[in-house]
């Protein structure tokens, strides 16, 4: 490890990204877009106690009926959260530290990226600039992107592992890539095939190529099967399509040119037109030493430099990124389908500041070359410390101008005002509710959420008593005097079974909400709802778990061979 990360540098390039947290770190809670976060980490801590794993459905959101948002919305920045809570953190430091863990490994791996190829220095300036993209701060302080930055902060290590062809290690990486926002890992095949074609054209064997990207791809596909499988083939239960197809165009998000180089700063969303609401700013900085660093590519171009790949790939990356967020892509975004789920051409912004901050290291490692040739050795400590307060310069700017909120709320929002239940079941209900099931309607208030677990009509001396109440087990002990209709207060979702006296039954929709409905006959029963896995579940689990196995066993042979 520590050939890897030089204690000094990696601790360097760690506390250059303090500033970026200093806001969520102090005291307080501050608005974003995605106003959901704290509740959903306590909806995945309250799954993972109930024993629901891996977490698929959540109790109280969805308006009280529960959905399977896990199920198709990157768990594992909500897991982290999770642990956090559960390890006695409330919710609301757990969600915090959600938010503040990414920033450290942006940082950490644009070093491991850029020192690879640039030196410390190179890696260092890398560092600073991916971790202080304003792309960046609109993530965090804006729009609330979590699982987004989270996947921010775990593309370079990808792009570090496929050049350096460790495709255990990319595969893993990728597969954390998947599982932290899958539209980013969709994004990302691009990329990720660009690097592919560089290394054809360079590689001497190529059959060691070739088998690469089976293992590869097995393994970032294998380790976050659990989560990507059933996603894509259990959408077609769930409201998502009509959300997408409804709510967003995604030609009336395109950037224009001079945005990209100055928009003014703001708090609000994305709107067709020019006169947006948030800033699509590359950087000024940024666009500066990325134009510097392909006019030193041209005049040091050597086929000997280990970093031409490295170099080509950013600069073709940024080229491809431009293109997808402007107005030219037009017909892209019309005749891919795939790419209506991405909604907003602007998220190539990520991949922009990976490739603006690439070239910048490069930049950076080139003028430290070229002034040091000038001077003499003494002087080389004069150039570190100049190089020293430039970036400390830079940190303090874009802390104070983008890494800051729009303000914090006032000291009665606290864990218990956000998570009210009023709030849960209703307000961040209905601001994330395309995974309820298609078709159904929803609540128009709080008050028209429900009460309790169940609905049904009872007669003097019938009874219903709740003996166990957990996000995946609802089980109730019944005395009836003649046969009724129950509906549990769960949405319809595949996997859900209903066990009389330990029988299964069948069940049926309630409408309008799509509830689930069983017949009880007469008499005393003991009547249950479980969440269950479906066959398309039971594989995708198993798959992954194989996948760990593997790694593991792998591991183990390393560290074996380390001490024989």
């Amino acid at each position: 490890m520590h050939r890897i990360l030089p204690s000094k540098r990696f601790l360097l390039a760690i506390a250059f990204a303090i500033p970026a947290i200093l806001p969520i770190a102090t005291r307080g809670y501050f608005p974003i877009h995605d106003n959901t976060q704290v509740v959903r980490v306590a909806q995945m801590t309250q799954s993972l106690s109930d024993g629901h794993f891996p977490v698929r459905w959540t109790k109280d959101l969805g308006y009280g009926y529960g959905y399977p948002i896990f199920n198709f919305y990157n768990p594992l920045p909500y897991y982290f959260g999770a642990l956090i809570n559960l390890v006695g953190f409330n919710a609301l430091i757990a969600t915090k530290a959600m938010f503040a863990l990414p920033v450290f490994i942006a940082a950490i791996t644009m070093f491991l990226l850029a020192r690879k190829y640039f030196g410390n220095l190179g890696g260092l300036m890398a560092s600073v600039f991916y971790t202080y993209a304003p792309y960046h701060a609109v993530q965090i302080y804006v729009r609330g992107s979590v699982a987004e930055y989270w996947a921010y902060a775990i593309l370079p290590l990808v792009v570090y592992f496929l050049f350096e062809k460790k495709w255990i290690a990319a595969g893993f990486a990728t597969g954390l890539l998947i599982l932290s926002h899958n539209l980013t890992a969709l994004m990302a095949i691009a990329p990720i095939g660009l690097i592919f074609l560089i290394q054809i054209f360079q590689a001497k064997k190529k059959s060691l190529l070739a088998a690469g990207l089976p293992l590869y791809a097995a393994i970032a596909l294998g380790l976050s099967a659990f989560f990507w499988l059933p996603a894509a083939l259990e959408k077609q239960f769930t409201s998502v399509d009509a959300m997408v197809n409804q709510q967003f165009n995604p030609p009336d998000h395109f950037v224009f040119p001079l945005q990209l180089w100055h928009s003014p700063w703001g708090f609000a969303g994305s709107a067709p037109g020019e006169h947006d609401g948030l800033s699509f700013e590359l950087g000024k900085v940024h666009v500066a030493l990325a134009a510097l660093a392909v006019l030193f590519f041209a005049i040091t171009w050597s086929k000997k430099q280990k970093s031409n790949a490295v170099i080509l790939f950013a600069f073709l990356l940024l080229t491809f990124s431009l293109f997808m967020m402007l107005p030219v892509s037009l017909l892209a975004w019309q005749n891919i389908r795939l790419l209506d789920f991405i909604q907003f051409p602007w998220r190539f912004l990520a991949f922009a500041a990976l490739s603006t901050s690439i070239l910048a290291g490069f930049a950076g490692q080139q003028v430290y070359r070229f002034i040091k040739g000038k001077m003499k050795i003494s002087k080389e400590k004069l150039l570190i410390t100049f190089y020293f307060l430039l970036l400390t310069a830079f940190v303090a700017f874009g802390a104070k101008t983008y890494f800051q909120p729009q303000f914090k709320f006032a000291e009665d929002v606290n864990e218990t005002t956000l998570l009210a239940e009023e709030r849960i079941k209703f307000t961040v209900s209905s601001l994330s509710d395309e995974y309820r099931p298609a078709g159904s309607t929803r609540p128009q208030s709080y008050s028209s959420t429900p009460t309790g677990r169940y609905q049904i009509e009872l007669e003097e001396g019938e009874s219903v008593v709740v003996l166990v109440d957990k996000t995946q087990l609802l089980t109730l002990r019944t005395t009836l005097h003649s046969p009724k209709s129950l509906a549990f207060n769960i949405y319809s979702f595949p996997g859900w079974q209903v066990l009389i006296d330990r029988e299964e039954v069948g069940w049926s929709e309630l409408t309008p909400n799509k509830l689930i409905q069983v017949e009880l006959p007469s008499g005393d029963h003991t009547v249950t709802a479980i969440f269950q896995n479906t066959p398309v579940r039971s594989i995708a689990n198993l798959i992954s778990l194989i996948t760990v196995v593997y790694l593991s066993i792998l591991k183990s042979k390393k560290t074996k061979a380390l001490y024989e």
